[in-house]
């Protein structure tokens, strides 16, 4: 009976994360970082220039106390602090103003990243449960050609509740599909011949028979309510695989 591999179904890597939006917004964040750091490093050289200033204006001040140092008419000698200090004051403000911003920036990167991934998982899983389901279909119309409308979809709904519940399943989803196959047919006493590991690959075997009435577009499972063959009273219409 002819094999062939099982599809390894990889869980998305986190190169896969990233959508177009996404890619725009990161180094945008990158950026807004780095002008953060310059930012508070020119607010750290803005004090340390501002110190003499008003060192020096503290000392003007005292001396215009004593009868010959007043201050001459226009002098100002808080003039220098005063400037540096204002530029100082702007370039905080501004600090502030951008890490306001790219807080909000982060926690929307932040909630996009948790998003697409979350996205990933579900599709991941979807795709993987398509896989068994597919797997476990054609094991069962080996063993059950003759079967009533209705077996089938029975037996898939236990796959699922025994991946959902049990612990053994726990993480299936990032385990190759062939090992939860195996394991599934060992419990529902489907052929455990069905899927087999040859060295370090999982592999499925071909159908015995060929459906020929409908399947499942997304999944490849047969559609065995449809009457494919009205001779078939109800059972789908199967044959041994050319």
């Amino acid at each position: 009976m002819p094999y062939r591999p099982f599809p390894d179904l990889h869980p998305s890597t986190e190169a896969d994360l990233d959508t177009d939006e996404i890619t725009v917004s990161a180094p945008a964040i990158e950026r807004g970082e780095r002008y953060l750091r310059l930012l508070a490093e020119l607010a750290e050289i803005g004090m340390t220039l501002a110190r003499s200033p008003g060192a020096l204006a503290g000392e003007r001040i005292e001396q215009a106390k004593s009868p010959n140092g007043a201050l001459a008419r226009g002098e100002d000698p808080a003039a220098a602090f005063n400037k540096i200090s204002q530029t100082v004051r702007r370039t905080i403000d501004l600090e502030a103003r951008l890490a306001d911003l790219l807080d909000v920036r982060r926690s929307g990167l932040t909630a996009a990243r948790s998003a697409r991934r979350s996205a990933l998982a579900r599709s991941q899983k979807t795709a993987v449960d398509k896989a068994i389901d597919a797997a476990l279909s054609d094991a069962f119309v080996d063993v059950h050609l003759e079967h009533e409308a209705g077996e089938l979809e029975e037996v898939l709904a236990s796959a699922e509740r025994l991946r959902s519940e049990f612990e053994e399943f726990r993480d299936y989803v990032e385990r190759p599909a062939g090992e939860t196959v195996a394991r599934l047919c060992a419990i529902l006493r489907l052929d455990p011949t069905c899927c087999v590991k040859d060295g370090g690959t999982w592999m499925i075997r071909r159908s015995r028979y060929t459906f020929e009435g409908p399947r499942d577009p997304m999944t490849g499972v047969p559609d065995w309510d449809v009457e494919a063959d009205p001779s078939s009273n109800g059972h789908a219409a199967s044959g041994p695989a050319p």
